[in-house]
């Protein structure tokens, strides 16, 4: 059996860590050394107090510089770093949104933990299947899995729930026992079984009409023309009546 990966020794602000490497310390054209890096790092987190985890490890690396390049953010060629296509992306969407930014990160990081960071993946697939139709997952659930799935009390695993935090994935609210789930995040990686999810639990008596279907899946950040490929992949089935056109679970 493979052994489970780790998200990566990070600190809390993993993100804006991200965002630094992009909009302040390289553009294209930028090669860096290691240490370079980190000493520019070093600089911006005393300046902005920032938590990035940028110690030397036995090897002679920097957890975080490593969990760029595990992320396909950097890439290391010939003693130096670069951007990725792939990174010059996202500094280009950066640029121009950073909401559009953080969904397009989140994607990008959850599918590189397939086979990158998979204690990462089976927690997110666990509160992604364990939410409700509405966003919500019970606090209890989410602790379970953080400290069972993701072990998150290893530092290598420490910074994942801060990203997915400020990537907008969880809302954790203690005094409700709550934790609030972004089903749009969520819908980015797997729309078919979202939408589906949302219909269901806001369906009536296993029924719910397909105009209103389309507003629920639009108010929670969806492509309502989902329900086509929801019906074309007979996932769903659309009735007629004299009154309109609903889809029926039953």
């Amino acid at each position: 059996m493979k052994k489970r990966e780790n998200f990566c020794y990070t600190g809390k602000d993993v993100y804006e860590g991200v965002k630094l490497i992009l909009s302040d310390i390289f553009n294209s054209d930028i090669y860096l050394t290691r240490e370079e890096i980190v000493n520019i790092l070093k600089e911006l987190i005393e300046r902005f107090d920032y938590n990035i985890y940028i110690y030397k490890t036995w090897e002679n690396s920097y957890d975080f510089i490593r969990f760029l390049v595990k992320m396909s953010i950097l890439k290391y060629e010939n003693q130096k770093f670069s951007l990725t296509e792939k990174s010059k992306d996202f500094r280009r969407i950066l640029m121009i949104s950073e909401l559009d930014f953080r969904k397009q990160l989140f994607k990008h990081v959850y599918e590189k933990s397939l086979t990158e960071a998979t204690r990462f993946r089976e927690f997110c697939d666990f509160i992604k299947i364990e939410s409700s139709g509405k966003g919500f997952i019970n606090y209890k659930k989410f602790q379970f899995a953080k400290e069972n799935l993701l072990k998150s009390k290893q530092r290598t695993n420490y910074g994942a729930i801060d990203f997915l935090k400020d990537v907008g994935l969880i809302e954790i609210n203690l005094k409700t026992n709550i934790v609030r789930i972004s089903l749009e995040l969520f819908s980015l990686i797997d729309k078919n079984n979202i939408a589906l999810k949302i219909l269901k639990e806001n369906s009536i008596s296993k029924q719910i009409e397909v105009e209103k279907a389309r507003e629920l899946l639009r108010s929670y950040g969806l492509d309502p023309d989902i329900i086509k490929d929801l019906e074309i992949k007979q996932e769903i089935i659309i009735r007629s009546t004299r009154s309109g056109k609903f889809i029926d679970f039953n």
